[in-house]
Order: C-alpha cells, then structure tokens, then sequence
C-alpha cells in the first residue's frame, strides 16, 4: 500500500499534462468527426481544418498514449493483471452501451451483439484492441531495450515507420494500407519509440 502511495505521490506533472493534451486530442478529433454537422465537407479553410483536426489532431492524441504506455512499461515486469483489468473494462464498457441501446429502443442484428459481446476480438473499438496486442507483446518489446544495442532498436523503429509512408510512395494507395501498416504495428512501433525514449 505505501508503495503504491509513494508511486502516487511521485508521478510527474508534465507526464500528466502530456495525457491530458492527448485526451483532448482524441476527444476533440472524435467531436469533428461526428457532430453530425459535416464539418470535414465544409468548402474552404473550415473543412480543410476540420479534416486536419481529424486526421492528424487525434492521431498525435492516440500516438502520444502509445509511446507513454512504452515509456513506462519499458522498464517494469509485466503484470497480467493489467492486460486482464483492460478488457475487462473494455469488455464492460461494450456490453452497457449495449444494454443502454436496447433500452433506447435501438433494434440489433445477432452480428451487432456478437460483436458487443467480444469488442477486442472483433476490433470495435480499433485502439484498445491494439493496445491490448500491445500489452501482450509488451514482455518480448522489453527484451529487446535490454538485448538490443542502440542502432539496432533505431533500425527496428525505422524499419516499423517505414510501413506508415508505403502508401504515399506506392501505387498501391490507401485501400490496402493495412497490409503493413496497421493499428498493431502502429502502437508497437510508438511503444518502441517511448521505450527507447526512456531507456
């Protein structure tokens, strides 16, 4: 219990400040794109900024979440509960929206409560599904700070952001950017990013 105060009591501000700033990101990114008002259609420098915010705005929120989980989990054990508190919670979270729209009156197919009923698996919610894969490898990223020199992990991280630009140099385009570049190996390579950061 003292520890756990003790880690409370120590936790650094601008850390805390930086996942406020993210939150905000992602929330702000998440209000643009479904207001209902289509702000991203607007003509001109309102939809243009709009589309950024979108884009780019929440993007920078989910990326910053990712690095900080590897700045912190870098350099601890890894802990089950964690990873088994997470989709709990996600797992709960599904299932009262769920319940929530049969109250409201909203009609479900079987695939749309199939789907509540297992969100991480079925990729609902895209980020904590990554996060939980990320969780998960998380042991064998933090093998690699430790048994990994310095050029190497930077080769790994390059190797891993090289996915991300394939699209814009390729004629294979956007419909199938997720051959490489998806939401796992997105939050596994900001991961690497923060732990490197730390270590």
């Amino acid at each position: 219990m003292n520890s756990k105060h003790r880690r409370k009591n120590s936790r650094d501000s601008r850390y805390e400040l930086l996942r406020i700033v993210a939150m905000f990101c992602v929330v702000l990114c998440h209000v643009i794109a479904y207001n209902g008002w289509a702000l991203e259609q607007r003509p001109g420098w309102a939809g243009t900024l709009s589309l950024a915010v979108d884009q780019y705005i929440g993007q920078f929120g989910v990326a910053v979440f990712y690095m900080l989980s590897g700045f912190f989990l870098s350099t601890r054990s890894f802990r089950s509960d964690h990873l088994i508190k997470t989709m709990i919670q996600t797992f709960s979270y599904s299932v009262l929206a769920l319940a929530i729209g049969l109250v409201w009156g909203i009609r479900y197919t079987a695939k749309d409560i199939y789907m509540a009923l297992f969100p991480i698996s079925n990729n609902v919610y895209w980020f904590i599904t990554a996060y939980v894969i990320m969780l998960a490898f998380s042991p064998i990223l933090n093998m690699m700070f430790i048994q990994f020199a310095r050029r190497r992990l930077l080769t790994w991280i390059a190797l891993l952001l090289s996915f991300s630009v394939l699209p814009y140099i390729s004629f294979i385009g956007f419909k199938y950017n997720g051959l490489q570049w998806t939401t796992v190996v997105y939050a596994i390579c900001c991961y690497l990013i923060g732990g490197y950061v730390r270590r």
